[in-house]
């Protein structure tokens, strides 16, 4: 087991070392790494925050200026 990664095994079968703290930015840097690629800019990302927010200030508008009416 020896130089071998050891967040991929079960917790039974991890040996009782402290990490340190080279290891544990290894390990953030190499999980980067992994998701870095999987970013695709030219797709663009639906903004669900700034849809939910229109349509919230759609219906207070739209209450807003019925209740002055009234």
């Amino acid at each position: 087991m020896e130089g071998k990664p050891t967040h991929n095994l079960p917790r039974s079968k991890r040996s009782n070392h402290k990490v340190s703290k080279t290891d544990l930015l290894d390990n953030i840097i190499n999980e980067y790494c992994l998701k870095r690629n999987s970013f695709h800019p030219k797709n663009p990302s639906p903004n669900i925050f700034i849809g939910k927010l229109e349509l919230r200030m759609k219906k207070y508008y739209s209450k807003l200026y019925n209740s002055t009416i009234e």
